[in-house]
């Protein structure tokens, strides 16, 4: 299984460590990468290990810490760890996990937010022929030996 690299080192470099750890850092960002693709179920703590290099102290350590933030819930039901992504906690924060104002990380985590408002609307040209359409609705009829 290949590591999950969706880390960005530069959003990395912005954040407070004063207020979080790099080990809840490294989970939470892990957990998000999960939470936008709507496949948190598939998360437990073995693929974590493996997928972040975290080892299971550290894993439990971080996810108690982002649970007292309130950033997570984890639930253990019938020998199976169940992680929940407290998005709107987090995005609440913002102003508290990073040093300063960032555009970019800021829009990272509006995106994963709410994603549906960040689609850019294709305008259709109103009064223009699109001859290329055309071309290639239109099949050249081409000589074949067989």
């Amino acid at each position: 299984m290949a590591r999950n690299n969706s880390l960005n080192v530069n959003r990395l470099s912005k954040y407070n460590f004063k207020f979080i750890s790099l080990e809840e850092i490294i989970l939470m960002e892990y957990l998000l990468g999960y939470f936008q693709k709507n496949n948190l179920d598939v998360v437990v703590p073995n693929r974590i290990e493996l997928e972040t290099g975290l080892k299971r102290g550290k894993i439990t350590k971080a996810s108690e810490d982002l649970q007292e933030k309130g950033f997570i819930e984890v639930k253990v039901e019938n020998l199976r760890t169940n992680y929940k992504v407290n998005i709107d906690n987090i995005v609440n924060s913002l102003n508290k996990l990073f040093i300063k104002e960032n555009k970019f990380a800021y829009q990272y985590f509006y995106f994963i937010q709410n994603p549906n408002g960040f689609k850019v609307k294709a305008k259709g040209k109103k009064g223009k022929k699109d001859t290329k359409n055309k071309a290639k609705a239109e099949p050249k009829s081409q000589m074949t030996l067989f």
